[in-house]
């Protein structure tokens, strides 16, 4: 599948110029890319591109966790910081103030040498492979919102369902009784594709209407995670968790926010198709809140093409997920390595878009929840989610157990 790629230059700077030059970057103007040449029946889609104002963080926010029955304010005072709110478990987020003339950097530091202060981080940035990636998705007006379990082709017959052997593997099960929570970008819960949505957030705007919303490149993308989930496990519940901006940029306290949600509100399954760069204690926190609840944990392995470990993918209590292509050969974009646990089909993939439409995209993104689909089969015939990898077909070096298999996985 044909798509418009970014370059990017890598600047040889220190970090903290990096950082400085990043603040004061505008955004790319929109591009406009004639997909309907490359792909038949697909249309154009203008998306936008835009530089972080804070670098690979907010540039205002710090995540302080201080010792057990340290009063807050007391360190408020002392280091002169607003307390925006409390988090989990003793962690409270800062704010400097515009007129404070102090770093991120240097705010962390002080606050790290505080006696009272167990550890102090950035509210790191997340963003949606895709999005970081320059990909776009690729509107398709050739298939119409009608579903039937055949119709649209394209969708429902995609050769990722038959690579994976989902169609077989629902006769057996359809994932009924199960929860799988989508922090992404929200969805379009009025598409057709969606039988089942339960009771969401949306953690940016903060309200009860998890629905995409906004212009940015990231628009779509929650909306076709969630509909490849619906595409493998058709009867499992989708738990909508907007925790990204449509230019699909999220903040690590946001995305703690939205893992904690889901754990304590009922998912089985949490379907992460987001990385970043650095490793946030804020989100390993709420990782591993979850995992106490029993909850699998998926994540996407990153589009840059490396071995170097995205995170939360990293983490050793998520299922980290690289992308295959038609051919079960490594998708020419997907991280790869030991850490990976498991591989499933991210080129040329089709799924629900926001409108009741429909598009293809690339991207472990779209990897990530085949996976969260086939751990929601498992979850709902009793089998250990384990059987994900140890039911996996074998398909190359750094794409771990191999390429999924669902109907293996549920089979006796």
């Amino acid at each position: 599948m044909l798509q418009p790629a970014i370059t990017k230059r890598k600047s040889q700077l220190s970090r903290i110029l990096v950082i400085l030059a990043l603040s004061v970057l505008a955004s790319v103007p929109a591009s406009r890319w004639a997909v309907g040449d490359l792909i038949p029946g697909a249309s154009d889609l203008a998306f936008v591109v835009q530089a972080q104002g804070g670098g690979n963080y907010d540039k205002y926010d710090v995540i302080t966790k201080v010792a057990p029955g340290v009063e807050i304010r007391d360190v408020a005072r002392r280091h002169n910081l607003p307390i925006v709110r409390y988090l989990e478990d003793d962690t409270y987020l800062f704010r400097i103030q515009n007129s404070d003339t102090r770093t991120v950097e240097q705010v962390v530091a002080e606050l790290s040498a505080d006696a009272a202060v167990v550890w102090a981080e950035p509210n790191f940035l997340s963003k949606l492979p895709e999005v970081d990636q320059g990909s776009v998705a690729f509107l398709d007006q050739g298939s119409v919102a009608f579903i039937d379990g055949m119709s649209p082709a394209n969708y429902f017959g995609q050769y990722a369902v038959l690579l994976i052997r989902a169609t077989e593997a629902q006769v057996i099960t359809k994932g009924s009784g199960v929860t799988v929570a989508v922090i992404d970008t929200g969805i379009d819960a009025g598409h057709p594709v969606f039988k089942q949505v339960t009771l969401g957030y949306d953690f940016v705007d903060k309200g009860n209407d998890p629905s995409e919303t906004g212009t940015g490149s990231g628009y779509g993308h929650g909306t076709m995670v969630a509909g490849i989930v619906a595409l493998v496990a058709p009867q499992a519940a989708i738990m909508p968790l907007r925790a990204f901006d449509s230019t699909g940029t999220g903040k690590a306290s946001v995305v703690s926010d939205a893992i904690r949600y889901a754990a304590s509100h009922g998912a089985d399954v949490i379907n992460m198709s987001f990385g970043m760069a650095d490793e946030a204690r804020v989100i390993e926190s709420a990782i591993i809140y979850a995992k106490s609840y029993g909850v699998v944990l998926i994540a996407s392995a990153g589009n840059k093409n490396m071995s170097v470990p995205q995170y939360p993918a990293s983490d050793p209590n998520v299922l980290a997920v690289a992308a295959t292509d038609p051919y079960d050969a490594k998708a020419e974009f997907s991280n790869y390595g030991s850490w990976v646990a498991v591989s499933a089909p991210g080129v040329s993939i089709e799924s629900a878009y926001p409108g009741g439409q429909w598009a293809w995209w690339d991207g472990t993104s779209f990897a990530a929840p085949f996976v969260s689909g086939e751990a929601a089969l498992l979850l709902s015939v009793g089998k250990a989610t384990s059987r994900i990898q140890s039911t996996a077909v074998p398909v190359g070096s750094g794409l771990g157990s191999g390429r999924i298999d669902c109907l293996a996985a549920v089979s006796p």
